[in-house]
């Protein structure tokens, strides 16, 4: 029972970087990735596909999700608090509200 090694990968992580830029010039991996010697090296010599990408700058569609979802809460967050914020005439009603209340205690 010998402990079983890591397969390497037969590229050099540099020779991975530059077929991951080629394959996807745009910056940002589709889908088509899951198959194929790239994806098969990249696994071997960066341990996951997006280790790969993210070493080459290009995009995987879960780096992106991630993104995007941070952004969109970012973004709900900023509607939320203007939606709360009092217009000056709002508060003025507040206020006359709850100094007629105060009156009638």
């Amino acid at each position: 029972m010998g402990v079983k090694k890591r397969k390497r990968s037969s590229w050099e992580k540099t020779t991975v970087i530059r077929e991951i830029r080629r394959k996807f010039p745009d910056g940002i991996a589709n889908s088509s990735h899951k198959s194929g010697e790239v994806y098969r090296q990249a696994l071997l010599a960066f341990g996951s596909w997006d280790k790969a990408c993210n070493t080459a700058g290009v995009e995987t569609r879960s780096q992106r999700r991630r993104r995007l979802q941070t952004t969109v809460s970012d973004e709900e967050l900023a509607h939320r608090r203007r939606v709360n914020e009092m217009t000056p005439a709002a508060e003025e009603f507040v206020e006359a509200l709850v100094k007629e209340a105060r009156g009638h205690l």
